[in-house]
């Protein structure tokens, strides 16, 4: 295909996924500005809390914020903001949300980001060695360490860790970002022990599914043909069988990225890691209602997105399956 060709597709294939994806995220605005609207409590009270504000200056404020409109004015006028790139301001921070996004944004996506490298780099790898060795003490093994992974939610393996290299070994930093004077070397150590605790989860499910692709792969007709010309089984295994056997596992990994966006607060807040988990919960308890908003339509974003990146790595890992 030619390459100007090439991106005449791939343009077309961008535009229909965001015209059919535009009406997902405006749902999920309109279900999130609708849900804040039912929680107990306001923005104004939780401010005060004991000491309630004067009648008259709680109508002066409820006047400024615009809640004192119905529910559909606030939603077309938030809207209509958002349309032009303005989320409006934290009642409780008194200062734009798209500004306090972008400080805790890049702590949040370099969490995410360590984790997911860290789990495909050992769960992938260790799932094919499971697959290749069948019964063996490799397979059990990683069998053995998938489901131990599986079986530890974040916030509990998030404590052991702490409690192990944090607590008792003394080996590295449980809590927050490094200072600016520690040095580059300092922000492996500060990551570690989050990443792994994120990272659990996802790399068990990645080795079971890599082993259970990988064996339906290795079952197929062409490994035999393959196997039957003399090719290394080396060669028969990353020239030919990975190439479809990933393809699950990509879709795998890009939906628990998903998820891992949303995983965070707990991570976070056991590692008082500054990200959006953190500046989430907040937002929630402060029912300040701009800054939940802004947080939910950003993971969102990023889920279409991540859908989007795994669609256009099929055409990638396998050239058979054209951008339609």
């Amino acid at each position: 295909m030619p390459p100007e060709g090439g991106r005449r597709i791939i343009l077309l294939y961008l535009g229909k996924r965001a015209l059919s994806l535009a009406p997902t995220l405006l749902f999920v605005s309109l279900i999130t500005f609708g849900l804040m609207r039912f929680v107990p409590g306001d923005p104004i009270d939780t401010l005060y809390g004991m000491n309630r504000p004067d009648p008259a200056v709680r109508a002066a404020l409820m006047q400024k914020l615009g809640l004192d409109q119905p529910v559909w004015v606030q939603y077309g006028r938030w809207l209509g903001r958002v349309a032009a790139g303005d989320f409006g301001y934290s009642i409780r921070a008194a200062m734009p949300v798209g500004t306090l996004i972008e400080q805790r944004l890049p702590a949040s996506a370099l969490l995410v980001g360590a984790a997911v490298a860290l789990a495909v780099v050992t769960a992938i790898p260790l799932g094919i060695l499971a697959a290749a060795r069948r019964d063996s003490v490799y397979d059990f093994g990683a069998m053995i360490t998938a489901l131990v992974t599986l079986s530890v939610p974040p916030f509990v393996s998030g404590v052991l860790l702490v409690l192990l290299f944090g607590l008792t070994l003394h080996w590295l930093p449980t809590m927050g970002f490094p200072r600016a004077h520690e040095g580059l070397l300092a922000w492996p150590a500060h990551l570690a022990l989050p990443a792994v605790a994120l990272a659990g989860t996802l790399a068990g499910i990645v080795v079971r599914l890599t082993r259970s692709s990988v064996l339906d792969e290795l079952g197929q007709d062409y490994v035999r043909i393959a196997r039957a010309k003399g090719l290394a089984e080396r060669t028969v295994l990353v020239g030919h069988v990975l190439k479809n056997a990933l393809l699950p596992v990509v879709t795998l990994v890009g939906l628990q990225m998903s998820y891992l966006l949303g995983g965070t607060v707990v991570v976070e807040i056991v590692f008082a890691w500054p990200g959006i988990g953190g500046l989430a919960v907040d937002a929630i308890l402060a029912r300040d209602y701009p800054v939940v908003q802004g947080l939910v339509l950003l993971v969102a974003c990023a889920v279409v997105l991540i859908s989007l990146a795994v669609d256009l790595s099929y055409s990638l890992l396998d050239p058979r399956i054209q951008l339609g």
